[in-house]
């Protein structure tokens, strides 16, 4: 993972990938975990309310309970106001009735298939419960059945008489869908609003408006539909029928006067009640999606518009060039053609570019390992001839091989596991050949600071984005996934994507791109290749930079005159060319040498996630379960 994340654009966004997949699916079902050993939530709530012909209300609750634990009883408690009466309870699960006249104790024990009912005073937590002189008052049932980490579902059916207000022009049907004494967040919440006669509802209105749902009118039915209801959060539903709805007034309660220009004045003042910033914050949980995917095509257009904008200008440098545009060191080659980027296969690069000129010698090791072994020569050239950052890497040879023989493949095992000190100089000597092209690499176009500034305004709409569906729905795996993916493009495009050569620099990159292009194509290529052993040397030299130093020993197009000189040439070109496993323990040089010297790892723990009537109307309340 750690070599994704600090590998080249294409590494860097599957770890980006890795990462927002992993938050998605944290976000989306870590909150689903039970936390107790013995817990309940109900997932969803359909609420069925029919206008009968009498003017009262048979309602149909669909409550489907998600059960951890063994559980035996729950009830409900089902506030009503005024002169409201329930009547005619049946609970039912599964196909089966429950028998009625059973314990209505809560945590009460009983037969499973029974349910019993019982009426309050006061409020539901049954302060003065013995005073049934209040407007407002409750019934309670209680049902009892068998459960053992399970899913059931519970149908309760009751009459309501009292409940709906009766004008001269319109029948005003008002009932609580969902009570604010559920200590939990509802997944989803429907409910239907009709008439026996069939009559169909002329208005419809949903309460609070803060959840941002609105009820339609569909066929002969007024419907809602809501998503995410926070827990003590009480809805309310609304729906007007026209006065011919209902034949009988015996089960309502009757107003006189017109009441329609009324309860739409009522409902409007709601409407004008709810703030742009709450609307706004309903939109966009109600479209996270559609506005997460904007969000991320606003960024990568943008970005776009910064590569395009650093695109570097066109030369008549030809596509392949098959030898080294200057003899210059291997670190300075590398970065040319890269535009100034980094790689530690430099460090390699250029022991084997100090090997090639005298500072070390190098040979095949013995037995079955096919690796190449190194020793510091006792007589070296004049050092003055180097760079400051070749002498650093010749420091750090020498104190790692002292006078031994060390393949390159076993060089880590001389650095002690975890050592700050070998820690240092490689950090030191990594980031003195990352300079190598301080003085001669330039730009005339730099887009990174249009990048970073990018990056922040996208990652502020993305946080507000984050906070408006947490707000409302306490559920947020699209927007920080899609953050993490678009905030993690931004970041991984390579900042030379968004610069541009000055005009010198941008000829000598693009003489190094076409010499590392025809390495890396050697293979296929129908050229001449070089014929002098020297010329192929300092190819060799640059390839290993380049991560192509094997792909060229195995082509099988090195001239015979070459590999015929090399066999009593400098014995690691001999090696390179005779081996047949040149470059074999080259590639993983610097990620073995970082592993080797990179702080001992620690753990630590980790956080968690939590989660968990309107208006005057009957209805709502809550319940519970054990």
């Amino acid at each position: 993972m750690k070599k994704l994340a600090a590998g080249g654009f294409t590494g860097r966004m599957i770890f980006v990938v890795i990462l927002a997949a992993a938050a998605w699916a944290g976000f989306t079902f870590i909150p689903d975990i039970p936390t107790q050993e013995k817990q309940y939530e109900i997932d969803n709530a359909d609420v069925d309310v029919q206008l009968q012909r009498d003017g009262s209300l048979l309602v149909h609750e669909s409550l489907d309970f998600d059960f951890q634990g063994s559980f035996s009883g729950a009830y409900r408690d089902i506030p009503l106001n005024g002169g409201a009466r329930i009547t005619g309870m049946r609970v039912l699960s599964g196909g089966q009735r429950y028998k009625p006249g059973a314990a209505t104790g809560l945590g009460s024990y009983d037969v499973p298939g029974s349910f019993g009912t019982e009426e309050f005073g006061g409020t539901s937590d049954f302060d003065g419960a013995g005073d049934a002189s209040r407007d407002r008052h409750y019934v309670r049932v209680v049902w009892h059945y068998s459960a053992e980490s399970e899913h059931k579902t519970f149908d309760l059916v009751y009459r309501v008489t009292g409940a709906t207000n009766v004008r001269d022009d319109v029948v005003d049907v008002t009932w609580s869908i969902w009570g604010d004494q559920w200590d939990f967040w509802l997944n989803d919440l429907d409910a239907t609003f009709s008439s026996a006669s069939g009559v169909a509802p002329t208005h419809t209105w949903l309460r609070p408006r803060s959840l941002g749902s609105e009820p339609e009118i569909e066929g002969d039915a007024a419907v809602a539909s809501v998503s995410r209801v926070p827990e003590g959060e009480a809805v309310g539903m609304r729906a007007v029928f026209p006065r011919d709805a209902i034949s009988s007034t015996t089960g309502a309660e009757v107003d006189r006067g017109d009441g329609l220009d009324e309860i739409e004045s009522e409902e409007a003042s709601l409407d004008d009640q709810l703030s742009a910033t709450t609307k706004l914050r309903n939109w966009i949980s109600d479209n996270v999606l559609l506005v997460s995917i904007l969000l991320g095509l606003f960024a990568l257009a943008c970005m776009a518009l910064l590569t395009a904008l650093a695109r570097e200008r066109p030369t008549d440098v030809p596509e392949y060039l098959p030898e080294p545009p200057e003899d210059i060191p291997p670190a300075l080659g590398y970065q040319l053609a890269r535009e100034g980027t980094y790689s530690d296969r430099l460090v390699l690069a250029t022991l084997m570019d100090l090997v090639d000129r005298g500072f070390y010698e190098a040979k095949a090791a013995p037995g079955s390992d096919l690796d190449l072994e190194v020793h510091k020569c006792e007589e070296r050239p004049d050092a003055t001839q180097l760079q400051p950052y070749e002498v650093t890497v010749m420091d750090f040879f020498d104190n790692l091989l002292g006078s031994n023989w060390v393949a390159i493949g076993k060089m880590k095992d001389e650095v002690p596991r975890h050592s700050s000190v070998w820690r240092a100089r490689w950090e030191t000597m990594n980031n003195q050949l990352d300079e190598a092209e301080h003085t001669h690499v330039s730009w005339d176009r730099d887009m990174t600071g249009w990048r970073e500034l990018l990056t922040a305004i996208v990652a502020l709409l993305f946080v507000g984005v984050i906070v408006a569906a947490w707000t409302r729905t306490q559920r947020v795996p699209v927007p920080v996934a899609a953050m993490i993916l678009t905030v993690g493009f931004l970041l991984s495009v390579p900042k030379v994507w968004l610069k541009r050569l000055a005009a010198e620099p941008r000829r000598r990159s693009a003489q190094w791109q076409s010499f590392e292009r025809w390495t890396k194509d050697f293979p296929r290529l129908h050229d001449d290749p070089p014929a002098t052993l020297e010329l192929w040397r300092r190819i060799l030299v640059y390839a290993v930079a380049f991560g192509t130093a094997e792909r060229i020993a195995k082509s099988g197009r090195i001239p015979p005159p070459v590999t015929e000189a090399a066999a009593s040439d400098v014995p690691w070109t001999a090696y390179a060319f005779h081996s047949g496993s040149f470059g074999g323990s080259f590639n993983s040089f610097g990620s073995g040498f970082s592993s080797q010297v990179a702080p001992q790892s620690s753990s630590s723990g980790g956080g968690g996630f939590s989660g968990g009537g309107g208006g005057g109307f009957s209805g709502g309340g809550g319940g519970g379960a054990w």
